[in-house]
């Protein structure tokens, strides 16, 4: 989809990176499928975002991500903060 964007467009001066949902409750009650889930879609789904469009901003020279998380992972809110403690950790590295 990155691709055919930059190719219908030409280029693409901002990427808005969005790849999460929330998993609320407690974390003795979600099951592993449901965090497994949740951290393919909120870490792995942005970071694949972000790897997709890199390189077409680095070949026309720049550009730039907008990356929106919650604050749940600097609140860590019960159940949900620990993959959002994560993926704010990863996101700053980029």
């Amino acid at each position: 989809m990155v691709e055919r964007a930059f190719l219908e467009l030409g280029t693409i001066d901002v990427f808005v990176n969005n790849a999460a949902y929330g998993l609320y409750g407690a974390v003795e009650e979600a099951s592993d499928r449901q965090i497994e889930h949740q951290f393919m879609t909120n870490v792995l789904g942005s970071l694949r975002a972000a790897r997709a469009v890199l390189p077409f901003f680095r070949k026309q020279g720049g550009g730039h991500m907008v990356q929106i998380s919650s604050m749940a992972g600097q609140l860590f809110y019960s159940g949900y903060g620990t993959v959002l403690l994560f993926e704010m950790g990863g996101r700053r590295s980029l």
